[in-house]
């Protein structure tokens, strides 16, 4: 039976040592199949790269966890909760993965904030301004 020169590629007898051509060691051994590598895995602090989402996350957007407590507290309650919930839902599709969707519902959240605080203000002036026409009217 012979083997191939794993050098020059000739015909060797398979108890040949050296290939008498090239002088390159042969290989006695039958070839043997390589083992199995296990596939790499991700590091754990690496979230997993999903449909929908970007290859480079970046910096994780602001889940504005703590104006939605402000808001909840100083403004309007049923949009403050909404709020709340939302920022929740920020760090849960960041840590998913869906970095656009992350990015997408904090800005959600941050107008939800920012317009319930723009409305109570307004509301607050208007009837600052009510009153004190109210008290001037008495005063007269």
């Amino acid at each position: 039976m012979f083997v191939n020169c794993p050098k020059c590629g000739k015909a060797v007898s398979d108890d040949s040592a050296f290939c008498p051509y090239c002088g390159a060691a042969m290989n006695t051994q039958p070839p043997q199949e390589p083992a199995a590598q296990p596939e790499p895995q991700k590091p754990a602090s690496q979230p997993a790269n999903n449909a929908g989402s970007s290859v480079n996350p970046g910096v994780k957007p602001d889940n504005y966890l703590v104006w939605s407590i402000i808001t909840t507290a100083m403004c309007c309650v049923p949009f403050g909760v909404i709020a709340i919930l939302k920022s929740n839902e920020v760090d849960s599709l960041w840590n998913a993965g869906k970095f656009a969707e992350a990015q997408a519902l904090s800005n959600k959240v941050k107008n939800i904030n920012l317009i319930t605080m723009i409305v109570t203000g307004a509301i607050l002036a208007i009837y600052m301004i009510i009153s004190f026409i109210i008290v001037l009217a008495g005063s007269m």
